[in-house]
């Protein structure tokens, strides 16, 4: 859909676009083409698709203010075995247990929580847009930024979720009013 990359293109004051499961950096390339984004952090777990996330960013002369985190946000430090689809880069799920089949690969990525995140460089006086797009991890994710130091400045978060986990919708949407965010909307697919 085009709603998020319209909001992406027409924002209109100085941000910087935090991407979750950046996968090969659509929504990164948007934002960062933007000329009131003054900087880029992507967050790709899965090595083969940071790797062309950090093509992609090359390719588009976006490197300067692009950083590429070969790393998956969780509720700890550590390191997971994931299954990745060989026919769908932004398969690959933290949270179950995929089982390895023919069409898949096993693949090993590093998590970091919110201590992590407190680490990150973001200019100063600007307002933060986040993007989560993480396969039903969504709710770990965003229990972390919430956490972060730079909650304070975060204008926006865009976050996909499966309908059929209401539970995490529900807790998603609560934990976003306790911090202070109080418009919702729902974008369908299109």
């Amino acid at each position: 859909g085009t709603v998020f990359s319209d909001y992406l293109k027409e924002y209109t004051q100085p941000f910087c676009f935090i991407d979750i499961g950046a996968n090969q950096g659509l929504y990164s390339l948007i934002a960062g083409n933007n000329k009131n984004c003054l900087k880029v952090i992507a967050f790709e777990p899965v090595p083969d698709t940071a790797e062309i996330l950090s093509k992609n960013i090359d390719a588009n002369n976006l490197g300067e203010k692009s950083e590429v985190h070969t790393k998956a946000i969780s509720n700890k430090n550590s390191c997971y075995t994931i299954y990745v689809s060989s026919g769908h880069s932004g398969v690959a799920n933290i949270d179950q247990v995929a089982k390895e089949n023919q069409s898949s690969q096993a693949v090993d990525i590093e998590t970091v929580d919110s201590t992590y995140l407190d680490k990150l460089t973001i200019p100063k006086g600007v307002n933060i847009i986040i993007k989560v797009d993480v396969e039903g991890y969504e709710k770990v994710v965003i229990e972390q930024l919430m956490q972060a130091d730079f909650l304070n400045n975060t204008s926006a978060i865009y976050y996909e979720y499966d309908t059929k986990i209401q539970d995490d919708m529900i807790t998603i949407e609560g934990l976003l009013k306790q911090n202070g965010f109080t418009t919702f909307f729902e974008v369908k697919d299109e």
